[in-house]
């Protein structure tokens, strides 16, 4: 009979949802996956395809002490009653929930994956003091932490103190197909043609809308870009909470013209072959999958120094890196990009080829493996 193993998620967007269903789809020959996670339709449906059995919690973003005390014991009996093996939490809301249950299973290994930096501002008025210690407390019933990218690694460390030795590095991987379509149409921007000559260069770029994607910095970047006279297009593809915030920004900015929000991409593929070049202008970021995605689609990239994105982006070698938080080095950057053709050739086959040697779906699942399999040997 396979080993059980619990999934523990909070709402999950983007690369985190990806993350994890890639898990689910690659290690259910190996293991019985059982996944408690807030009931979302989208989230469930895609995890359920991918083989696991879903049991749905409102595990919430945010920190509420009622909701969250219930949810520990909830946690406990489902760990109970579905006799699970193994403990795989993902994210700090979810490691929160899942380590104070696990005292009660105290026979249940935890694993916890971290795939980004502390994001306290949204969740809570406490001081992020606070959740460093609470972090640091809670490492001592984890058994293994799993960082996407070693700046995570580092700020577990030095920031939070938490034993260097119970942490280990695995990379996010990308599965991307192939988009064979002659077009790509992409809601309420109408029909991008990829191919022609004369057609209007497309920079892009894809995020959630959370203040520490630095939507607005690209935004900005393609104002200056305009007041430069370059004609270009911009697509913004994503959705969340600055939506609104975003689109007056670009009203305000009069680049109603030339900026598109397709909304949430289900055909990554198809819109990264439209891009001319891709961006991504976080200030705070683990280690971003769509960046993953964009380079093994063979687009040059420009993308900020910030989090894990430099341990992918090596200046002028695999893509170009600039200052987070500022938008006329982003500008700029592009500007070089799309007036250098050779440059762009050079940019794409380098990331592609770094990208797809060290960031590969097998690696990742191998690596993912062997630490649950450690970890059931001794129990």
């Amino acid at each position: 009979m396979k080993p059980k193993i619990m999934f523990l998620l909070r709402p999950v967007k983007g690369g985190v949802k990806e993350h994890v269903r890639l898990l689910i789809d690659n290690l259910s020959s190996f293991f019985n996956i059982v996944v408690v996670c807030p009931p979302e339709e989208e989230l469930v449906n895609i995890l359920q395809r991918a083989g696991s059995h879903i049991i749905t919690l409102d595990t919430g973003e945010d920190f509420k002490l009622t909701r969250d005390l219930r949810n520990v014991f909830v946690l406990d009996k489902i760990i109970r009653r579905e006799k699970v093996k193994l403990l795989h939490l993902h994210g700090f809301k979810a490691g929160f929930l899942g380590r104070l249950a696990s005292p009660l299973n105290y026979r249940v290994p935890v694993v916890l994956t971290v795939h980004n930096f502390v994001a306290h501002q949204e969740k809570t008025r406490l001081p992020l003091g606070f959740f460093y210690l609470a972090e640091n407390i809670l490492s001592r019933r984890t058994n293994r932490i799993i960082t996407v990218s070693q700046t995570l690694k580092r700020n577990l460390v030095y920031e939070m103190g938490i034993k260097d030795n119970k942490i280990l590095t695995i990379y996010n991987c990308i599965c991307l197909l192939k988009n064979n379509n002659e077009e790509t149409s992409i809601t309420g921007c109408g029909t991008i043609e990829k191919q022609g000559k004369g057609r209007v260069p497309l920079v892009g770029t894809a995020a959630r809308f959370a203040p520490q994607k630095g939507i607005s910095d690209f935004i900005e970047a393609a104002r200056i870009i305009q007041d430069k006279g370059l004609e270009c297009k911009f697509m913004v593809a994503g959705d969340g909470p600055l939506r609104s915030e975003l689109e007056e920004q670009v009203n305000y900015l009069e680049l109603k013209e030339h900026v598109c929000f397709p909304g949430y991409i289900t055909d990554m593929p198809g819109f990264l072959s439209a891009l001319e070049v891709f961006v991504l202008p976080s200030r705070s970021e683990g280690l971003s999958i769509t960046l993953l995605e964009a380079l093994a689609a063979g687009k040059p990239v420009v993308a900020t120094a910030a989090g894990g994105i430099p341990e992918i982006i090596r200046d002028e070698i695999t893509g170009c890196l600039v200052t987070p938080g500022d938008p006329r080095f982003l500008a700029n950057s592009v500007i070089d990009l799309l007036n250098n053709n050779m440059k762009r050739k050079k940019l794409a086959q380098k990331g592609k080829e770094f990208v797809c040697e060290n960031f590969n779906l097998e690696k990742m699942i191998m690596e993912t493996k062997k630490v649950y399999e450690e970890l059931l040997k001794g129990y």
